[in-house]
This record gives C-alpha cells, structure tokens and sequence, in this order.
C-alpha cells in the first residue's frame, strides 16, 4: 500500500478486529489469517480526513507439495549383532567406558577384529 499526503496509516483485520499501523507513507503488513478475511486499510490525512481501501485474504489448504520437502524411507536389512556393534569396543576404549550397563567390569580394546 502507497499513501501519500496522510499522517497515519492503519490496516484492521475485520475478522478479530487486530490493528496493524504502518508508517504515514503506506507499506507492507504480512498477515497469517486462519480463515477467510477481510482487511480495511485506512489512510488519515493533515486535514483528519480518512481513505480507507479493503483486501480480501483467502485461506485455502496447503499441497502436499508446497507443505513437505522431503520423504525418506528407512529400511534395514537383516544384519547380525557384529554388523551394528563391531566398533562399540573401540569407542569404549577410546572413551574410558569399561564397565556396562549389567556392572561387569570387560577389557576394552581398541582392535577392530571383525
């Protein structure tokens, strides 16, 4: 919106009755309307003498694709206990854990033994 010649500007949501002012010169408001609305824009001038301008805003439901960047699929193979676990002995070691969760103390080395 462009005013000129005006003191104040001033957009009102119809719907909830939300005031937005905007600088005497007009502007940009961004609005997030849950449903359909009707906005009035009204430009005050030196003289106390108003303008007003209406937009209607209206809420329609989103796409799937301009709502969702990405689908992953995960899957998993069958894989044995070494193939998820093999390298938890290293880390172990390399952090100083030696003792599990069960309160067993184990020696932790650093082979990679597969």
């Amino acid at each position: 919106m462009v005013a000129t010649n005006s003191n104040k500007v001033v957009i009102t949501d119809n719907l909830d009755s939300n005031s937005y002012p905007l600088p005497a010169s007009g502007g940009t408001q961004s609005v997030i309307p849950t449903a359909t609305t009707i906005y009035t824009a009204t430009a005050t001038g030196t003289n106390n003498q108003s303008v007003t301008a209406t937009a209607t805003v209206t809420v329609g439901p989103g796409t799937l694709n301009a709502s969702v960047n990405h689908i992953i699929f995960m899957m998993q193979e069958n894989r044995t206990f070494d193939h998820y676990f093999g390298m938890l002995n290293p880390y172990r070691a390399a952090n100083g854990f030696s003792v599990g969760d069960d309160g067993v103390t184990y020696a932790s080395t650093a082979s990679t033994t597969s």
